[in-house]
């Protein structure tokens, strides 16, 4: 303390004070280069994450659909194999019996199950409509298919009455739409 008081003009000697020395340049851009960083980082996810979620939405509708055939496969088995199923074979009505129609009914739940090969063609405007003949009363539609090109087909039908004793089937050709009552002539109708 008393040197500094010794030497008193000293202090006032000294002058202004230093100049503060300027931040880095660096230390300006570093916090920029950081943001950008960040914000490049952030658009690179969002769009992983777009993708990712389009990949799950089209997993989903894979999976939804597989489920769906998995389901038309165990109703087609089970109607095939049970023991209450009413089975006619179907042939046709005007020409050799090479055309055939398989027909499988659960009546407890108005199930009908059609199998067909070596079909004619039709109209690309016409479809081919089952009829279940009941044992009493008017025909009632029983589902509409289209063929393959080889003449095949398969339908699945759920009739909107269950329980209906059906005397038999038969098929005929309708418009794309189907009808409420069989157009003649019956294309297809039950052997003998």
């Amino acid at each position: 303390m008393e040197a500094l008081m010794a030497r008193p003009g000293e202090a006032q000697k000294a002058g202004p004070p230093a100049p503060a020395r300027p931040w880095p340049r660096w230390l300006f851009w570093a916090p920029l280069a950081v943001s950008l960083l960040l914000a490049f980082h952030a658009v690179f996810l969002w769009q992983a994450h777009q993708r990712a979620r389009r990949d799950y939405e089209k997993v989903q509708a894979q999976l939804q659909e597989e489920r769906q055939r998995n389901t038309h496969a165990k109703a087609v088995l089970d109607m095939i194999n049970s023991p209450t199923v009413q089975r006619m074979t179907l042939v046709s009505a005007k020409k050799l019996p090479a055309p055939q129609v398989k027909t499988f009914y659960e009546k407890t739940s108005g199930h009908v199950l059609l199998l067909a090969g070596n079909l004619e063609p039709i109209p690309d405007d016409k479809v081919y409509e089952l009829w279940l003949m009941p044992m009493s009363g008017e025909a009632m539609p029983a589902g509409t298919f289209r063929i393959e090109s080889d003449g095949s087909a398969m339908m699945l039908h759920s009739m909107e009455t269950e329980g209906i004793e059906a005397k038999s089937f038969a098929i005929t050709v309708e418009p794309l739409r189907g009808s409420k009552t069989p157009t003649l002539p019956i294309r297809y109708a039950p052997a003998g």
